[in-house]
């Protein structure tokens, strides 16, 4: 053991001392990798746990919780539920979840019996969220009074005694700050936007007199709490089959509701794994290139005895040295790279998907160590087969400087290159696998991967074809000489360059595509001159609405018509998907035209029937001529469908219905979005300023603006994909000036042969730039040939399994070649360096 530490110390960490550019690169190369992989991760952790059920910061995590699949109930449900629970110790706290708005901001507001929460803790270890003194402060009278999170007050300058506005539709209402959310350690902290108020008060503020939206219950603590518990459960589920209510646990909600944004945070981990597996293939070859080098040493160390085995180890430690500094350097970097990408990721969850609070990443070891080890494990398999290289050499090298082998990666020939494509294809056709009720497009990801490698070594088969073109002269006869039998380095760089090269073009492809087809798509549905909405944004966790008194008054004399919207959260066979009431303009001939993907026999939506979004479609395998059943207020109702329509809004589902369905069996003739017509004469502006004045409380945009802001949601969901294809590239371009070193190294002899015979120095870089030039120009076309493969896989099998979106293909052939010539600009410039430096130092070598 002492004398492999000695050697290690001896051959390995002497070298890093005396040479130590390599190993700082080979460090960096894995710490960006494990940077991005954990600044990732970090950021979709914060993503899930920023996420928090609002009445968890005011009674802590319920035992269970009972609500409806249409939203609200009526109120008296709690008095059936105490009859079937009947003598069991289990308190019941019914709770109104509403929203409005302060000065733009989105305030979630909570309604619960203030008096009973005041004496929680008499069922609870935990402390009461609000004080007894603010409650007996002026009487038990909690008319227009609230109480918000001490960070609200703070930020807006608030203190207790003063009044808050709060705006809600077209109407305001003003509130007595009573007291502040007191904060536990045993409860998450209240969010910032969070108020407090007082169930009556609160119905009586989203009029929804009688209505609450769930039954929180909680089982005192004690030795027979979780007997109680079970029974508990157990009635309350019997119950439910009869009632259709849902019985859940605070973890089943949570996990319910960020599930809707896994497929998207997958996505990402899995692109963030590309500058890692670009970095592999560059770590190998200079790692092999190292051993290269040292060849002499390492003949000598067999020559006194040691083992191939223990040169193995050691040469395989100094991969583990790499890996290990290399990762640790990366989660640093990641933790600082996290603060960024999280605000991109919370950006697009809370437009798409649901409301969370969180501004940036805290870290997490578990997922630090995660990181760690994939960096590490990175390592390992990059420096194996090197490290079996170096156990094979033999005593009698010790006399050589250079390898005639080439490599130990010949085997990576065409042919293997064709299986591996045949292989990856044929996993393309794999349907999704469906884990927990969630799609993953497994065959999808291993296609992938196949078809990565696959057109990585296929490539090569193009090394005689562009060796061809190049000029006649002594530089490019002596590159051409390289090529006639590539080692496998060769092989190795020109499969890493196809991997950068085509997993950013197809990531371009993917985002021209939805940029195509989002373009297209708003151009079908955006043809109102103005559009009006209770919130800004399609944040899914508001309920903001605008009442009939203020909508009806948008027609006057200046508008054609309008088309009218109300949407609603449900749950349809466990999943949270949009209930879309539409009224369609009959005032004049311009009306909502919806992009069909199985068109209706009649554009009317009667009674009875729905058209549901593709993704609807896909997630629950529905099809024209079903009949499904949506719950209401007043009970299941059936609905045939009709048709399906594209939208790319969200990927949770819609199924829309004629704007009646909502104030039949919801009692609800508010609306969430209108869209306005306006008569040609009306000049937009102006009608957006006199809306606005005359109701400041919602969200008007003309058509122009309502499309930019689409269009900077797209941008901002591609945001973080943007800087994942940078940071491949910028390794695939490090990891070239590698390879090229290394080979010019094995080539050490050669070279000085030839300075002796009067080559230039300037001939010895042009040789390698030709030569970088060589495998950067088939890497490229092996990557265009891949970005086509992986884009055609991303559009038409992961795209769908995952999101159910269909999209129109579009091929950026400018980015493409743009990024053709970038790729071949800086590995001719990165070689002509290298070769320029080792011709310095074999001209140094010569003299001596």
């Amino acid at each position: 053991m002492n004398l492999n530490l000695n050697i290690l110390k001896t051959v390995i960490l002497r070298k890093w001392i005396q040479s130590p550019l390599l190993p700082i690169v080979l460090v960096f190369i894995i710490a960006v990798g494990v940077a991005t992989f954990f600044s990732v991760r970090l950021a979709n952790k914060s993503a899930v746990s920023g996420f928090k059920l609002f009445t968890e910061s005011l009674t802590g995590e319920s035992d269970f919780t009972i609500r409806s699949p249409s939203g609200l109930f009526n109120e008296e449900t709690i008095i059936e539920i105490s009859k079937a629970t009947g003598h069991l110790p289990v308190y019941f706290y019914p709770i109104i979840e509403t929203s409005a708005l302060h000065e733009g901001q989105l305030i979630k507001i909570v309604g619960i019996d203030l008096v009973s929460l005041a004496n929680f803790p008499s069922i609870s270890s935990s402390s009461p969220s609000i004080a007894i003194d603010d409650i007996n402060d002026e009487g038990i009278n909690f008319e227009k009074s609230v109480f918000l999170a001490e960070d609200f007050l703070n930020k807006n300058n608030l203190s207790r005694g003063e009044q808050l506005k709060l705006n809600q539709g077209s109407s305001s209402h003003t509130y007595k700050i009573k007291g502040t959310i007191v904060n536990s350690p045993f409860r998450p902290t209240a969010p910032s936007n969070l108020i407090l108020m007082d169930i009556r008060e609160c119905q009586n503020f989203g009029s929804l007199k009688g209505k609450i939206t769930s039954i929180q219950g909680f089982v005192p603590e004690g030795g027979l709490k979780e007997r109680v518990l079970n029974q508990t459960r157990s009635i309350l589920t019997e119950w439910a089959k009869s009632s259709e209510f849902i019985i859940e646990s605070a973890e089943d909600q949570k996990k319910a509701t960020t599930e809707m944004s896994s497929a998207f945070r997958l996505n990402l981990t899995i692109l963030s794994c590309l500058a890692l597996m670009v970095g592999t293939f560059f770590i190998l070859q200079s790692m092999e290139a190292s051993i290269i080098r040292r060849r002499g040493e390492i003949a000598i160390l067999r020559s006194l005895g040691i083992p191939p085995s223990n040169i193995f180890k050691i040469w395989l430690t100094e991969s583990l040295m790499i890996g290990f500094i290399g990762s640790l350097l990366g989660v640093i970097i990641g933790f600082v790279l996290a603060q960024a990408v999280v605000r991109a990721v919370v950006g697009t969850v809370n437009q798409l998907y649901y409301e969370i609070t969180s501004s940036g990443a805290s870290m997490d070891w578990g997922e630090a160590s995660l990181a760690i080890a994939f960096g590490i494990i990175v390592s390992l398999v990059a420096g194996y087969l090197p490290s079996r290289e170096a156990a094979k050499v033999e005593p009698a090298s010790a006399a050589k400087s250079g390898s005639k082998e080439g490599g130990s990666l010949l085997f990576l020939t065409p042919r293997v290159g064709i299986l591996l494509l045949a292989v990856g294809y044929a996993f393309a056709f794999i349907p999704p696998l469906t884990i927990e009720g969630k799609p993953i497009a497994l065959g999808g990801y291993l296609s992938a991967l196949f078809i990565v490698t696959g057109w990585g070594i296929f490539s090569t088969m193009l090394f005689p074809i562009v060796t061809k073109m190049l000029p006649k002269n002594p530089s490019s006869i002596y590159t051409k000489s390289q090529f006639r039998n590539p080692k496998g380095r060769h092989r190795l760089a020109v499969a890493a360059l196809v991997a950068a090269f085509g997993m950013s073009s197809a990531m371009g492809i993917l985002i021209a595509s939805f940029d195509k087809t989002l373009n297209s798509w708003i151009s079908q549905v955006l043809r109102a001159d103005v559009y009006i909405a209770a919130s800004k944004g399609n944040n899914s966790d508001t309920d903001l609405y605008i009442p009939p008194d203020t909508w009806s008054q948008f027609l006057d004399k200046e508008t054609e018509g309008m088309d009218l919207l109300r949407q609603r959260r449900i749950t349809f066979k466990n999943k949270k998907v949009w209930l879309a009431g539409t009224e369609r303009n009959t005032s004049s001939d311009r009306k909502l035209q919806l992009s069909w993907i199985n068109k209706p026999e009649k554009e009317i939506l009667a009674e009875g029937d729905t058209w549901i979004s593709e993704p609807m479609m896909r997630k629950f395998s529905l099809s024209t001529g079903n009949i499904i059943s949506i719950p209401t207020p007043v009970g299941y109702q059936n609905l045939t469908i009709t048709g399906v329509y594209a939208d790319y809004s969200n990927e949770t589902g819609t199924v829309m219905v004629n704007r009646r369905f909502m104030k039949d069996f919801y009692n609800d003739n508010s609306i969430s979005n209108a869209a306005i017509y306006l008569n040609p004469q009306t000049n937009p502006d102006e009608w957006v300023n006199k809306i606005q004045k005359k109701f400041p409380n919602i969200f008007i945009r003309t058509n122009k603006k309502l499309r930019n802001e689409s269009l900077e949601i797209f941008e901002q969901t591609f945001s973080v994909t943007y800087a994942l294809e940078s940071i491949a590239i910028l390794i695939a371009v490090i990891g070239l000036g590698l390879t090229m070193t290394g080979l010019l190294l094995e080539r050490k002899n050669e070279l000085i042969n030839l300075r002796q015979i009067g080559t230039t120095r300037s001939q010895i870089a042009k040789s390698a730039m030709l030569e970088g030039l060589t495998l950067s120009i088939v890497g490229s076309i092996g990557g265009i040939a891949l970005s086509l493969s992986l884009g055609w896989l991303l559009i038409y099998k992961i795209n769908v399994q995952s999101f159910g979106w269909t999209l129109t293909p579009s091929v950026p052939t400018l980015s493409i070649f743009s990024l053709f010539v970038l790729m071949l600009t800086i590995s001719s410039a990165v070689s002509w360096l290298v070769g320029k430096k080792n011709a310095i130092l074999d001209f140094e070598l010569t003299s001596k």
